[in-house]
């Protein structure tokens, strides 16, 4: 079990490193949790967050399986991906189809659906946390695999601790 999670972990450290993402102390104290979210800080940074690790502002060349798995709600676009967390938390930021309903609505009202599309992206990003952000209405939802994995919802609005205003 342990080389097998130490192969995973090596796996992913030349993973990020072949995409530019440098290398911080924080590996140094043992691989990052998949389901844990960025330290948000009002005012700290574009997102919270500090400043992006990586910026990916041309997609079209960008080829992760996240992008299709986006793409499967509503014809969203990825327009622009951000990261943090050492390169391991992707903040997507996405331009819904024209005149389609916002994803906060959706996550409210259509939670099913919306959780169908989060697994699917979290499938696409290895089951590591994400984040989206509606470009128009910059409505952000974030999710992981621990939220799924207890029965709740996948994404988390965020309006218990702090994160939405």
């Amino acid at each position: 079990m342990q080389q097998g999670l130490a192969r995973r972990v090596m796996a992913l450290a030349l993973a990020l490193a072949a995409a530019g993402v440098p290398a911080t102390a924080a590996w140094a104290a043992g691989p990052p949790n998949r389901n844990a979210f960025p330290l948000f800080r009002q005012g700290d940074g574009p997102r919270g967050y500090g400043n992006p690790d990586k910026v990916i502002v041309d997609v079209s060349g960008w080829t992760h399986p996240a992008k299709a798995a986006l793409a499967t709600l509503n014809e969203a676009k990825a327009v622009r991906v951000e990261f943090y967390k050492a390169g391991t938390y992707p903040v997507f930021i996405v331009r819904r189809a024209k005149d389609s309903t916002t994803f906060r609505y959706l996550q409210l009202h259509e939670t099913p659906m919306m959780d169908r599309w989060g697994k699917r992206i979290l499938k696409a990003n290895a089951g590591w946390a994400f984040e989206v952000i509606d470009s128009e209405t910059d409505d952000r939802l974030r999710a992981n695999g621990a939220r799924a994995g207890q029965g709740q919802s996948v994404f988390d609005l965020g309006d218990t601790d702090g994160f939405m205003e």
